[in-house]
């Protein structure tokens, strides 16, 4: 074999190796882009977004014509925190502040959000029943108050109530027993569940179905 030849199939090989390197990435992109494409993109999503969980107003009670209200809800709020979206140096001072706008303890809010879980970024709910007054000066210092939100959570007014009240029933906060039971239909430890009668009875209609909203995150 002469030089020639041998130098021919040196080239050759070479040739080979990199269209062989090319067919290779471009069956990977096609993959990516193609084949796996919408995984790729949900997985971008949730990395550049955060969704936050809209709570739906439950649902009221009317009498069987529709137009005699039984059970009808009265504008409330419930204050949230999600710890994760505090900074580090600034936990103390945003708890204890929050804590002063709302009249409860620091200890309380501790005990709603322990160490273990100080860098979550799952809303906790902090206090509920909160009038619209104090929603209004929380919101005038809201720059001072990172990872502090507000949803709307209306009381329950039984209108025509009286000798039924024990057919319409009543709602409360969920206990840890009956999360683990229904915890796989969407209930979770801020929720407020029929305790008895028709609250009770029809509990997952009257309860409807949360939104989301979805935040970008910043890099």
């Amino acid at each position: 074999m002469n030089r020639s030849d041998l130098r021919y199939r040196r080239v050759l090989v070479l040739s080979v190796l990199v269209f062989v390197l090319i067919g290779l990435y471009l069956i990977k992109l096609f993959s990516m882009q193609i084949l796996q494409g919408d995984v790729y993109r949900k997985q971008s999503q949730n990395i550049s977004q955060r969704s936050k969980k809209l709570p739906a107003q439950r649902g009221e009670i009317f009498d069987r014509n529709g137009t005699v209200p039984m059970v009808l809800n009265i504008d409330s709020f419930a204050v949230d925190l999600t710890p994760g979206e505090i900074p580090k140096d600034q936990y103390q001072t945003v708890t204890a502040r929050l804590a002063d706008l709302l009249g409860i303890s620091v200890a309380s809010i501790e005990k709603k959000i322990p160490v273990s879980i100080q860098r979550s970024f799952q809303n906790i709910e902090i206090k509920a029943n909160v009038p619209y007054t104090e929603i209004a000066t929380i919101a005038e210092q809201i720059d001072e108050l990172p990872g502090v939100s507000w949803h709307s959570k209306p009381i329950r007014n039984y209108v025509e109530a009286g000798s039924i009240s024990h057919v319409l029933g009543y709602v409360g906060d969920i206990t840890r027993e009956e999360l683990k039971i229904f915890y796989n239909k969407g209930y979770t430890t801020n929720s407020i569940i029929g305790k008895a009668g028709i609250e009770k009875q029809y509990d997952e209609l009257l309860r409807g179905k949360d939104g989301f909203e979805y935040q970008p995150v910043k890099s």
